[in-house]
């Protein structure tokens, strides 16, 4: 469920991140509109933008006015203009996802059996799982809204199946094939396959 729109997420804070720079999406040869409520319609301009040679090494330039700006451009170039890079963004963000769950289910644990009081590590803990609760529950409104099933465990088997097809698709060797079925993953970053 947290990986659905983990690219998404990404390309969308770096394009919020272009507003607050005042970093705007008007360049030689198009124009978007950077303040666009739509947040899926952001990402898509902000993704053919990345796609796009004239109009990336154009927005280089413009991000050029915050050092971390241009870093993270930079990073998001090398990750949504291909994508194998894109998949494995994906794939390293479930490992890690696992991994932070488990920690704090064994510091649950602690708390429970030993009445653990270190205050530094679940301050951090307890960010982690508000930022993965929140993005849960939105992913779950998301799928409830654009399926209108009001089912939870319905809802529940189609984000799994969602992933599990989409970890079927990346071992796919022909790359035109594997292009044509993650379109959406390719121009939204959203995993959508079902």
């Amino acid at each position: 469920t947290l990986c659905s729109r983990y690219i998404f997420s990404l390309v969308r804070n770096f394009s919020e991140d272009c507003i607050r720079c005042n970093v705007d999406y008007c360049f030689t040869t198009k124009q978007f509109e950077i303040k666009n409520t739509i947040k899926r319609t952001l990402v898509e301009d902000t993704i053919s933008i990345f796609n796009d040679p004239s109009l990336y090494t154009e927005l280089e330039i413009k991000c050029n006015v915050n050092e971390l700006l241009l870093e993270r451009c930079k990073e998001l170039h090398t990750l949504v203009s291909n994508i194998d890079n894109m998949i494995k963004r994906v794939e390293l963000h479930y490992t890690t996802v696992r991994q932070q769950l488990a920690r704090l289910y064994r510091i649950r644990n602690q708390i429970a059996h030993t009445a653990m009081d270190s205050n530094r590590s679940l301050i951090l803990y307890t960010e982690h799982l508000y930022d993965y609760l929140s993005t849960f529950v939105a992913e779950v409104l998301n799928y409830q809204k654009n399926n209108n099933i009001d089912n939870i465990p319905e809802i529940f088997s189609m984000i799994q199946d969602n992933y599990s097809a989409f970890s079927n698709v990346k071992t796919i060797k022909d790359r035109t094939c594997k292009e044509r079925i993650l379109k959406n993953f390719i121009k939204l970053g959203i995993i959508d396959l079902i």
